[in-house]
């Protein structure tokens, strides 16, 4: 079933998904950064790495956050998070009806399928778990300082890039076309954003 990226309704007016740029990713930011949950889905680092392959797209309504990816013709939705969490759910299940789509959400864990599972909204449920898709979680104290043989991969892999590439840096490099057709190089430090 394909995936409605044009607003067909009135309706949809309230959401207003924008399409992946650098510039709405850095508009997107704050909220990006605030997500609740433990996800690599919903980071700009992997916004920005995966944007291609997924059609990504934001939204904000009533102070409320949702991701929408497409991949192979099905949209799929992070849980709202922001204000109004509740007033989107309400939303997007309009949406998706209005446009004969089932509601998916991804990049949720574990508590979060079962709070769905237990909506009697979302009835009924089903929920599939791929390990291929899942993050990797780390102490934070451990990971910075890489200490331990639970870390030797790691150690291997960023002692081998720096090998070959020097000191890496915060800086996103990519190509851009101008007006004139021309194509340069782009340097956006997005920690500074």
């Amino acid at each position: 079933m394909k995936c409605l990226c044009k607003k067909q309704h009135p309706e949809d007016e309230k959401l207003d998904f924008l399409p992946y740029s650098y510039e709405n990713l850095i508009k997107m930011s704050p909220w990006i950064k605030k997500s609740p949950y433990l996800c690599n889905d919903i980071s700009i680092g992997s916004i920005f790495m995966w944007n291609e392959g997924a059609d990504l797209r934001f939204c904000v309504y009533n102070d409320t956050f949702i991701l929408r990816q497409e991949i192979n013709d099905q949209c799929a939705f992070t849980y709202p998070y922001g204000k109004d969490p509740e007033g989107m759910i309400e939303l997007l299940k309009d949406y998706t009806e209005r446009h004969s789509m089932p509601l998916r959400f991804f990049a949720v864990d574990e508590d979060l399928v079962n709070m769905i599972k237990n909506d009697p909204r979302f009835q009924p449920v089903s929920a599939d778990f791929d390990i291929r898709w899942s993050d990797y979680l780390y102490d934070f104290a451990a990971a910075a300082e890489f200490s331990g043989k639970k870390f030797n991969g790691q150690r291997n892999h960023i002692n081998k890039f720096t090998k070959n590439y020097g000191e890496p840096n915060d800086c996103f490099y990519f190509t851009q076309r101008e007006e004139s057709g021309r194509e340069g190089e782009i340097c956006c430090n997005m920690c500074e954003t």
